[in-house]
């Protein structure tokens, strides 16, 4: 993706928050960096009443990177779907967490089948590396130029009630 914008619910150096509190049927879409996203930041989405469906490419539906993205849901079924970094997600000094409470879930991380968007260097097979579902990792120091590291953050994904569907 070629997206630099921060959307829905994201905080970039600052704090983003969006509150759906309808009852209605909600679709949320976007790139890179949304969905209860915090860079540096905080940012929130929360979404409590119907029904809603949740797709962003990477760092979204409750992702931290050096801050905390949170994507919390109420409702009566959520659907939530993504190829990389997302839904409950910590990179480095990150707190991310995708918290669902009541309803009919189902949560996707997309494998890239055969045609990946983020390549998984650690198999042979062709697939997305997914760093989803309660995900945190750093940054070893053999990999920065400097040979200076940072430790992953604190992920969770938490699902408390409903008969849910999970996907990876």
């Amino acid at each position: 993706s070629l997206s630099l914008t921060s959307r829905q619910g994201a905080g970039t150096y600052g704090a983003g928050i969006l509150l759906d509190l309808g009852a209605g049927e909600d679709t949320f879409r976007s790139l890179r960096a949304s969905q209860g996203f915090g860079l540096c930041g905080v940012g929130v989405l929360i979404d409590e009443g119907g029904t809603a469906t949740f797709e962003a490419e990477a760092y979204s539906q409750g992702a931290g990177l050096f801050g905390a993205g949170i994507l919390a849901t109420d409702d009566a079924g959520s659907t939530t779907r993504a190829w990389h970094a997302s839904q409950g997600f910590a990179g480095p000094a990150g707190f991310g967490i995708r918290l669902s409470g009541r309803g009919v879930d189902t949560h996707t991380m997309e494998d890239g089948a055969g045609d990946p968007l983020y390549f998984n260097r650690l198999t042979s097979t062709f697939a997305n590396l997914s760093y989803g579902l309660g995900a945190a990792v750093g940054v070893r120091a053999e990999d920065t130029a400097d040979d200076r590291g940072a430790g992953g953050g604190l992920a969770l994904f938490v699902d408390l009630d409903g008969d849910d569907t999970y996907v990876t």
